[in-house]
């Protein structure tokens, strides 16, 4: 029966009869009930006692008072639900990780607190919810390996199991063994949230069960009679640890739902599900949220750590961290973990250390986490240590899908075991790089030599001899160039008050967003900085503000390369007169080789490189980010013709600043025209475009224009796109001889040329 519309009706009686008890006391009765159980009264049936913690009593909740008409317009909503249906964890898991954003919403606010949504506690502790095929997968790949390594030990498969007239004593020992072993398995999640690993490995463990059990009814030709184990699967292999509090509960529940029948207890989670900091030790830095691995679960650190560690770690960055006041547990960090002595680091580093510590000997973890572990320099110290000590299985690449809808993640899953012996002869792992819509076995087979931090490509041979070839490279440039970065967070916030819509003075820079940088030019594109708009945004001088070192590196001649692009974007300032701004990268060094840097960075090679070598920097949409580390490792290579490399790199940007100029005339020309403030992306892009098409967007502007009017648009038309025409033709023709000297600089054969061009197609 649905005992919350049996509750309303009984309130509703109670009321109509003038007996009128609050609404949330007969919820909190029947909550004892359940909790302590009720034999059966008259037409009342008997109550079992489910215990369990579920519905025990509760100090908080059993004093606080809900309003009678909120609680009666939610739980008749709730009464509609078809409890005869399963309860998924992905609903539980969603509806907790957009609860805690509303709930510490409804704190701060009785607090009188302003709401800084950066700051949120889901914010804080990097929660995002995982979906199921990603917990589907580690599990599969982590505990289902291990059964499966399990049952061919034990010779346990179908067809030693046929039904027979004479059965093995051994078989059915077997079967029996592989059930006890199944049964001291111990699975862990220590960031578990709302339980979503968890879950996963219950089920798991259950259709393991279930195919014990049903091996043995085929075997004995008996009837299949399902094990009652559901409870001896959460105390004896479930584990999970979170900082959160309502999380636990979410996860307990989760798990109960996963398990209830009518008529059992329910299994106390207590002892297996527990709050606590999984990083921290000491009181003193966590308080009562200290937890102690080795205190709180003596079973299995005696019996040598936990057999699988599996989850998705929080995601927090080191700037968000100090933000959010964490400096003492940075601190504590620094000092406990070899991963993070660097000081600076997101917070899942710690974790995978963490993790590494926590499980057995040979056995293994998996993580989802964010793909700039492959590529971080703050990772360099935990890769050092698993090169050492671990053994690295996998890497699944989902940089290419939104994993997290409504976070700007892009994720990998790792797979690590501790195994010293078998990590000797490894320098190489196993890297999918799974695309949008498909499963991992049809993504693409890499291997990742992740003690250089080096991308080869598996199933490529002749993409990998050109990479080779590239990075051998010797008289480079590089040492004769320093890479430096934009204006930092602070800065961005600072020099906010330096920026302004024009020139103040001859000194003042033109501040560059990556936005602004096109492949050989800076764009007149309108500049976003601060919330605010700017058609010509510069940056002027002021010493209170601006470091001198900065100011200096906005003087220099550089090369600016954009940080947020689909290919690699740059622009050569030859005379210190742009300011680079966020996400924004510069190479510095002797005007002759930054025309050399110009010509190689823009090519096709490099762009092809860069987009192969260093594939862990893909995000949704196709966009790549760029910065100084990788930049760093483009050996650019001396041209010897450099008064040539100078004619043709300024004729980049001569016949590409001619065709923005044209193309500006015209679209100004509309403007004043018709009057308009603005124009659509394919009136700015007018050349792209026949004049056919050309007049349906000027009609779509609502203006009238005349049969005479239309000749002359024609004329003028024509010949402005003529001269655009001739100039992408020269265009083609001066970017085809500056990719033709980088690839004999780079000494590519015809056939890796061909390799390099139908790539860049």
């Amino acid at each position: 029966p649905n005992s919350i519309n049996q509750i309303i009706e009984k309130w509703k009686d109670d009321v109509d009869f003038g007996d009128h008890k609050p609404l949330y006391s007969i919820f909190k009765q029947y909550f004892n009930v359940l909790n302590v159980g009720r034999p059966a009264r008259g037409v009342r049936e008997a109550i079992f006692a489910y215990n369990g913690g579920l519905f025990a009593t509760d100090k908080i909740l059993d004093n606080i008072n809900i309003n009678d008409e909120l609680l009666f317009k939610h739980t008749l909503n709730l009464s509609n639900y078809d409890f005869e249906s399963e309860v998924s964890v992905n609903v539980l898991g969603h509806i907790f990780e957009h609860s805690l954003t509303e709930i510490e919403e409804i704190q701060l606010e009785l607090a009188g607190i302003p709401n800084d949504r950066g700051k949120t506690k889901r914010k804080k502790e990097g929660v995002f919810y995982t979906p199921k095929y990603i917990t589907k997968y580690i599990v599969d790949n982590t505990v289902g390996k291990l059964c499966e390594a399990k049952k061919k030990e034990l010779e346990i498969n179908d067809d030693n199991y046929q039904p027979a007239k004479q059965r093995s004593r051994k078989r059915l020992d077997n079967l029996q063994s592989y059930r006890d072993w199944l049964l001291q398995l111990t699975i862990c999640d220590p960031a578990c949230g709302s339980g979503a690993f968890l879950n996963q490995a219950l089920e798991f463990l259950l259709e393991e069960h279930k195919f014990i059990d049903e091996l043995s009814a085929k075997y004995n030709k008996d009837a299949l009679v399902l094990s009652d184990v559901e409870n001896a699967i959460l105390e004896k292999n479930i584990f999970g640890v979170d900082i959160n509090e309502e999380a636990i509960e979410i996860a307990k529940l989760a798990l109960w739902l996963h398990t209830a029948q009518k008529g059992r207890k329910l299994t106390s989670l207590s002892d297996n599900i527990k709050c606590g900091n999984s990083l921290i030790d000491d009181p003193k830095i966590a308080g009562e949220k200290v937890f102690n691995w080795k205190k709180e679960f003596p079973d299995v650190f005696n019996k040598g750590g936990f057999d699988i560690i599996i989850g998705n770690p929080p995601y927090v960055s080191n700037k968000d961290m100090h933000r959010h006041g964490m400096q003492n547990q940075i601190s504590h960090w620094n000092k406990k973990f070899e991963s993070a002595k660097s000081g600076n680091y997101d917070i899942f580093i710690p974790f995978i250390e963490q993790g590494m510590r926590l499980v057995k000997e040979n056995q293994s973890l998996s993580f989802i986490i964010p793909n700039k572990f492959l590529s971080a320099k703050y990772s360099k110290s935990l890769l050092d240590l698993i090169s050492k000590n671990y053994t690295f299985e996998e890497v699944i690449d989902y940089s290419n899908i939104n994993v997290f809808t409504d976070a700007s993640v892009y994720p990998i899953i790792i797979t690590i075991s501790k195994n010293k012996q078998k990590q000797k002869n490894q320098n190489s792992v196993d890297r999918i790089i799974v695309e949008q819509g498909a499963f991992e076995e049809f993504g693409i087979h890499r291997k990742w030599d992740y003690i250089n931090l080096k991308y080869l490509d598996s199933i490529d041979k002749e993409s990998d001899s050109i990479i080779s070839k590239i990075e051998k490279s010797k008289n480079t440039l590089n040492n004769d160039l320093s890479f430096e970065p934009g204006i930092n967070g602070f800065q961005f916030t600072n020099y906010a008050q330096c920026v302004t819509d024009g020139k103040i003075n001859d000194d003042s820079k033109r501040l560059t967003v990556t936005g602004s940088i096109d492949p050989h030019i800076f764009n007149n594109n309108i500049t976003r900085y601060k919330k605010k708009d700017y058609i010509k945004p510069f940056i002027t001088y002021n010493p209170e503000i601006i470091s001198e070192g900065k100011w200096a590196l906005f003087c220099k001649p550089k090369v600016m390369v954009a940080g947020m692009t689909k290919i690699i974007e740059a622009s050569l300032d030859s005379k210190g007169e742009y300011a680079p701004a966020v996400s924004v990268y510069s190479i510095c060094g002797e005007l002759d080789k930054l025309y050399q840097v110009q010509l190689i960075i823009n090519s096709k090679l490099i762009n092809w490189f860069f987009r192969y070598k260093f594939s862990d920097k893909h995000m949704a949409g196709g966009y790549i980010s760029v910065n100084n580390l990788l930049l760093q490792k483009i050996p650019f290579r001396q041209i010897t013709n450099v008064s040539q490399t100078k004619i043709l790199v300024e004729n980049a940007n001569k016949y590409r600043l001619e065709v923005e100029t044209l193309a500006n005339n015209l679209s100004t020309l509309l403007k004043s025209k018709f009057e308009l403030e603005k124009i659509s992306t394919k009136l700015q892009n007018w050349y792209q475009l026949d004049f056919k098409d050309f007049l349906k967007e000027i009609k779509r502007l609502k203006v009238t224009i005349s049969i005479s009017e239309e000749a002359e648009w024609l004329q003028y038309f024509k010949q402005e796109k003529d001269k655009i025409i001739e100039l992408e033709t020269l265009i083609l023709r001066n970017d085809n001889e500056m990719d033709k000297i980088v690839y004999e600089i780079y000494e590519l054969t015809k056939e890796e040329i061909e390799l390099v061009e139908n790539a860049s197609a």
